[in-house]
């Protein structure tokens, strides 16, 4: 093979591996999006025990301001009842009363579901902050596994660019910018010529065309899809 075709070939191949890399790397932002959801979501989760919690306070506190206010209406009747002068008037004081004790009996039996509702909800929060803290910590682990990887990456990528440009260097410019122009069109540079084809589109090769190739008489060019033609016999596995 010729030389600068090697080094073709060698520089195809760290292309695809910087590509693969910028792949890699492109998806990072999405994978940490993807975790920091997750962290909202048991976040949400916390939020709505918690906020269940709040409304059941403020609705025992508001309960409890009714008992309050019905205890006073019924010392209020109480007190009037002593000074009924008719007995019309004194029944409808202990009608009132009856009435109101019966209320005041109904917002206790509230009070007293929303103070044991209180409790277990106190306790579901608690356990809930925990499970949050947990989950957390474990999603803000992968967080900074991924960005270990991805600095490796960015290494990895760094290196294998050094080295691309090490290698496109001793080619000459007329080569080099040849290939570049390819593979940017295509998205590679080169491709295998075998039995008369050209494996990246399949179109069969002139034979004269193939034979030159194949003897390394130049760098040709598949006439279907513009890609530089190199041979290289395939290893037979025993």
């Amino acid at each position: 093979m010729l030389p600068e075709l090697a080094t073709l070939l060698d520089l195809q191949s760290l292309d695809v591996r910087v590509a693969g890399l910028d792949r890699e790397l492109a998806a990072i932002p999405e994978t940490l999006s993807g975790i920091d959801a997750e962290i909202e979501k048991a976040r949400s989760v916390l939020a709505a025990v918690e906020t269940e919690l709040q409304d059941s306070e403020k609705e025992r506190r508001r309960t409890e301001g009714q008992l309050a206010d019905a205890e006073a209406l019924a010392e209020k009747y109480a007190d009037q009842l002593t000074r009924a002068r008719t007995n019309e008037e004194y029944a409808g004081l202990q009608a009132q009363i009856r009435a109101t004790r019966k209320r005041i009996s109904d917002i206790e039996d509230r009070v007293l579901e929303l103070l044991d509702r209180g409790d277990e909800l106190t306790v579901a929060v608690a356990e809930q902050r925990m499970a949050f803290r947990r989950t957390r910590a474990q999603l803000e682990a992968q967080k900074e596994a991924v960005r270990r990887e991805a600095r490796v990456r960015r290494t990895a990528r760094d290196r294998v660019v050094a080295q691309r440009h090490e290698r496109a260097g001793v080619l000459s410019k007329s080569v080099l910018s040849r290939y570049e122009r390819i593979r940017s069109m295509r998205g590679r540079g080169l491709a295998r010529a075998a039995n008369e084809i050209c494996e990246a589109c399949g179109v069969s090769l002139r034979p004269q065309l193939f034979e030159e190739v194949r003897s390394d008489q130049g760098i040709f060019a598949c006439e279907s899809c513009s890609l530089l033609l190199y041979f290289q016999p395939r290893v037979e596995s025993a």
